[in-house]
């Protein structure tokens, strides 16, 4: 995280991100203050608890994410779940597929966002995605990924 501070605290004229915001924090205890500020919240290949809330398997850390989405704002999280990875007692060791997106649709629906976009991720968008935690897992090689995107009701983000 300090090397993408420091690229973010750039002048915005050299790539810079002046409306960045760098939380040290665990989803379930994210401060009040974040509550609608971001266009665009971005879960990139989440474990531990923030896995189980961008699955919907957690709905208290699933609406603490949801509730950082602004008005008109997205939600966009690429995941790669393997039958062999552990998640906890209400996910049954399986490869990420159809039941999880329903209760990804279920759940965020009732938290103001609906899903709009699944798919396989090929591997030049996991490129894209530039995530050493991706690499580490060795998606695209060993494991597929996909990605997901949730729109606040009524909202289009390009």
């Amino acid at each position: 995280m300090a090397e993408a501070s420091r690229r973010a605290a750039r002048k915005s004229t050299r790539t810079g991100l002046p409306n960045a915001v760098f939380v040290a924090a665990g989803v379930e205890t994210l401060p009040s203050e974040l509550d609608g500020i971001a266009t665009l919240v971005t879960i990139r290949f989440p474990w531990g608890s923030l896995l189980r809330g961008a699955l919907g398997l957690d709905e208290s850390a699933a609406a603490s994410i949801a509730r950082l989405v602004a008005p008109a704002g997205a939600l966009e999280i690429a995941v790669s779940v393997e039958e062999r990875d552990t998640i906890g007692p209400d996910r049954p060791a399986s490869t990420f597929g159809e039941r999880d997106v329903e209760r990804i649709r279920r759940t965020y629906d009732s938290l103001g966002l609906q899903l709009c976009d699944v798919n396989l991720l090929d591997p030049e968008r996991i490129d894209d995605l530039r995530s050493s935690w991706a690499r580490r897992l060795r998606v695209d090689r060993d494991r597929r990924a996909w990605s997901l995107r949730l729109e606040r009701a009524g909202s289009h983000i390009g």
